[in-house]
Formats: structure tokens, sequence, C-alpha cells
């Protein structure tokens, strides 16, 4: 009797230590925006590429709890510099980011950013297939739509960067800007955007729009992709946590579900190209990272 009560005491105990720590497990905050096909959401539904790594990762901590949470991506950049107690996936290098937050390993791909324009409007502006980004920012007359604290890559950014404040800009800001923009350029209310190649369709699919648009590769740029990271804030808690998500991407790069997850994306014409990308881009500076001790 007194064993058998003992043995009660005992699970009592064990289940009261296993439920302080769950109470006490620290919640790791996920902020994501509506950018298809990195986030696609449809009302509570959250698809896209970022969603099925970030989920692939977050499963491999099991020591937290998880909560992805919806905001705008100047609201997200703001909160990580203000040393928020963020973890966000897919995020471009820039200078001044790398100021205020530590990047993971590389895990994201995408082709580097291109203009979308009117056939009839771009083809001015045209060298063979590629279209000549000075170009167009040397005509005062069209208007450039742009997403607040958007980063097109280190090469197309350096241009943006040298006529800043000589252009016409329509600046958006808010939750699926760019779909925004595509609708103002079918309406006349701007010229042209900067975006991720094999998102077109998608962005036109899920607005609606109509329109005879197409890609065009920039002339002056030589990467053919931009890569992604996942980023915190530059203080002891990020760097604690990209140290232990660069240990799961270790593992989970080379894997077929984490390819799959992103190359689903992909249009089939282009997968040959993303995989050689991938290879170069992706796994190998994870196969190189060396583990800490």
């Amino acid at each position: 009797m007194i064993l058998k009560r003992f043995f009660f005491i005992g699970l009592f105990i064990v289940a009261g230590v296993s439920f302080i720590s769950k109470a006490k497990a620290e919640e790791i905050l996920w902020p994501y925006f509506h950018y298809p096909p990195l986030y696609q959401v449809e009302g509570l539904n959250v698809t896209g590429y970022g969603a099925h790594a970030q989920k692939m990762i977050s499963d491999q901590m099991t020591e937290y709890t998880h909560k992805s949470i919806q905001a705008q991506p100047a609201r997200i950049f703001g909160d990580l510099k203000n040393g928020v107690h963020y973890l966000a996936y897919g995020a471009a290098k820039t200078p001044e980011r790398e100021e205020y937050l530590y990047y993971s390993l590389p895990c994201r791909l995408v082709f580097t950013d291109g203009v979308v324009m009117r056939p009839e409007k771009a083809r001015p502006y045209l060298v063979d297939s590629k279209i000549s980004l000075r170009k167009l920012l040397e005509n005062e007359n069209l208007i450039m739509g742009l997403s607040k604290g958007a980063s097109y890559g280190s090469e197309i950014d350096s241009i943006l960067k040298e006529y800043n404040g000589r252009i016409r800009q329509f600046i958006i800001t808010g939750e699926e800007s760019e779909g925004r923009q595509l609708k103002m350029i079918e309406a006349g209310r701007m010229d042209w955007i900067i975006w991720e190649p094999f998102a077109l369709e998608v962005l036109k699919k899920n607005t609606g729009i109509r329109d005879e648009l197409r890609v065009y590769e920039v002339l002056e740029k030589k990467n053919a992709f931009i890569t992604g990271y996942i980023v915190a804030p530059k203080n002891e808690w990020g760097k604690n946590k990209i140290d232990t998500i660069n240990r799961i991407l270790k593992k989970l790069i080379p894997a077929d579900a984490f390819y799959e997850g992103l190359s689903q994306w992909v249009p089939e014409a282009l997968k040959t190209s993303f995989r050689q990308g991938y290879e170069t881009d992706i796994i190998k500076p994870a196969a190189e990272y060396r583990l800490e001790e």
C-alpha cells in the first residue's frame, strides 16, 4: 500500500514537472506577409514554399512552441531592428539589414527579379530580350510601382539607389502590395514594377489580372539568383537561435522534401536552372558549414 502510494506520488511529481516545463516553453514568433508564392494567405490557410520551409524547421525545434503572425514587411523589419524576438524566413541580405540582423545559412532561392511591363511599353527599352533598367529610370514620364521596404537584391538595389529622388514612384504599403500594383498597371496608373519571374503567373491568377504582362530580365545584372535566409535580431537571443537553425538546415537542405517544397512553385521550363542554382547556392554552403563544438 505504501509502495503504491509512493508510486502515484511519483507519477504526480513527474506529471507536474512535465506540465510546468511545457507551460514555460518559450514561444517563437514567425512573422510572414502575403507574398505569393513565398507565403500565400487564403483566409486562415497559409501556403507557399515559405510556409513549407518554416514548418520543416520549426518541427525540429521541439523545445519551443511556435506561432505564425501576419504583419506588414515594414513592421517586421522595424521590430527586428528594435530587437524583437522574431525568426523570419526568406529575407534577402542588404548592407542596412546586416547591421541589425543575424542570418542563417541560405535556405531560399529565387530567380533574380525582373521588370514587369506590358510588351508594347517595354519594347523601346529592350536590348535583344533583356530590358535596360537604367533606360527605364531615365525616362521621367514612366511611373514605377514600389513596395515600401522591399529589396530586389544587391545589384538592382544599387541601381535604384543611384536614381533615388529622380524617378517617379508610386509607393504602396501594406499587405498584397504587389497585387495592387499589378491592378494599377492594368488600369494605366503606373507603368512597371520589379518582381520575381516565377511568381508573376501566381500573382496574376490570384488577383484576376488578364493583362498580357511579362517579366523581362534586367540587362545590367549579372547574378541569376537571389538567396534568402532566416533572420533574427542581432542580440544574444538571435545569435543562439540562428546557431540552432543552422544545425537544422545542415541536415534538412540536402533532403528531397526540403527541395521539393521550394521547387514545386517553379515553372517546368525553369526547373533545370533552379536545380543547378540550388546545388551551388544552397547545398554547397550547407555542406561546407562547420558546426561549433
